[in-house]
This record gives C-alpha cells, structure tokens and sequence, in this order.
C-alpha cells in the first residue's frame, strides 16, 4: 500500500515538474520576445528624437517652447523606456548593475 503512494506521489512530482519546466520556457520566451518589441520601440522613440532634435535646430523653430517641451517630453519618454529595457534585461539574463 505504502509502495502505490510513494509511486503516485513521484509521478505526480515528475509531472509537476515537468508542467513547471515547460511553463518557464514558454514565460522566458514571452519575456525575451516583449523584451525585443520594446528594443524595437526604443529605436523608434531615438528615430523620432533625433528627428525631432533637427527640426528644432532650424531657424524656423528655434527657440519655440511647444516644440522644446515635445523634445524634454521625448527624452523623458526615452529615458523610461531605457529604463525598462536594462530592468527586463537584468531579469532575463541576471545580470548585476552594482
């Protein structure tokens, strides 16, 4: 009797862990794939950054304080977005900043 339970408790044991290994692999895919869609993002925030940087270095714009405020905002946006990137990074690699 005391045989059928420890072989049921070990098939449930490897089954569980089994369920967990696979659910871990498909987690750190998630996470690797969103961590690559938010690389993707933060190339376009710097695109539209360094767009935005030009324009406001012409003549025309110079000085003007709705297009400054834009350029403060997108910097603050990209540094966020930085931010979150080097987090998920750490995360998914374990790596140390200190």
């Amino acid at each position: 009797m005391t045989d059928i339970i420890l072989v049921s408790l070990l098939v449930l044991s490897l089954l569980s862990n089994g369920f967990l290994i696979w659910y871990c692999r498909n987690l750190i895919k998630f996470v690797k794939m969103t961590t690559d869609d938010v690389n993707s993002l933060q190339d376009a925030i710097d695109s539209y950054k360094e767009h935005l940087t030009r324009v406001y270095g012409l003549e025309t714009f110079y000085g003007d304080q709705t297009l400054q405020g834009l350029l403060e905002h997108t910097r603050d946006l990209s540094g966020d977005v930085e931010d979150f990137i080097q987090i998920n990074t750490s995360m998914l690699y374990g790596e140390d900043d200190g």
